[in-house]
């Protein structure tokens, strides 16, 4: 293999010492200019996120606007996606976390490293943050958010290692309210394994429930084709006479003694 440079084509070999150590020299210097265009990036970068200004990408909600800034585009809030669009979890958690809905505008969390020859994330000593106020971005109010950061550290409280919750003096408060339907985060869709959910719609003037897969209902038919609906009556009776036939008089009892036992 011969190897050419690709500004002047000369050929570069390592075939006596003075060749290998201007070999040596040139990498030297290029391994310089890349760091020192690193280092410009970042300063150009961190102007426009202390100016209010877009550093990349886009965020649900909003749209970038070319600004009269040459080479930066500030952030405008727009009407959310179409009716019937549905988010997946893993975009609605990042919603939930980003400050920007708030009004905030955080920038240098984190920086790329190299682990073991593998790209990575690592995160930026605090006082690297940008953190900057931009009341022009801000779609949610100071107290809905907080409300919602109370409901998530609720339930993170709730998902805890079993150690935790047997050894916790106090029972640990409760995710949501008593669900009044039976099967409702029991049952799970023999298609895809999703949750099998309550759902109600209209039919004239009366309003039924019915039974049906929470990934069909909540992401689409696209990636979750089970889309069988069965009235609720119906199912919870099925369940409750398999459940009373399957049970007798004298495994309830014994399974009543083991309850008090422990």
């Amino acid at each position: 293999m011969r190897l050419f440079n690709y500004l002047d084509d000369r050929e570069r070999t390592l075939d006596s010492a003075t060749e290998k150590v201007l070999r040596s020299r040139v990498s030297f210097a290029s391994e310089m200019e890349r760091e020192r265009g690193q280092q410009r990036t970042h300063d150009a970068l961190r102007r426009l996120a202390l100016g209010g200004y877009v550093t990349g990408g886009k965020v649900y909600g909003y749209d970038n606007v070319r600004a009269s800034t040459p080479g930066a585009d500030t952030g405008t809030h727009r009407p959310p996606a179409r009716r019937g669009a549905r988010l997946g979890a893993d975009a609605t958690r990042e919603m939930l976390h980003n400050p920007l809905y708030r009004g905030r505008g955080l920038w240098n969390r984190t920086k790329k490293a190299h682990r073991r020859g593998t790209k990575t994330q690592a995160t930026r000593p605090p006082g690297d943050l940008v953190d900057v106020e931009l009341p022009a971005c801000r779609i949610v109010s100071d107290t809905l958010w907080e409300a919602a950061h109370v409901a998530l550290d609720r339930r993170a409280s709730v998902f805890v290692s079993r150690s935790r919750a047997v050894s916790e003096p106090e029972p640990l408060p409760q995710l949501t309210p008593p669900s009044p339907f039976l099967l409702s985060g029991l049952a799970r869709c023999t298609s895809c394994g999703g949750p099998i959910i309550a759902m109600s719609r209209h039919h004239g003037r009366r309003r039924d429930e019915f039974y049906g897969c929470a990934h069909n209902w909540k992401r689409g038919p696209a990636l979750y084709s089970n889309n069988l609906h069965l009235p609720q009556v119906v199912l919870d009776e099925a369940v409750l006479d398999a459940m009373v036939q399957a049970l007798d008089a004298e495994l309830v009892e014994t399974a009543v003694a083991q309850a008090f036992a422990r």
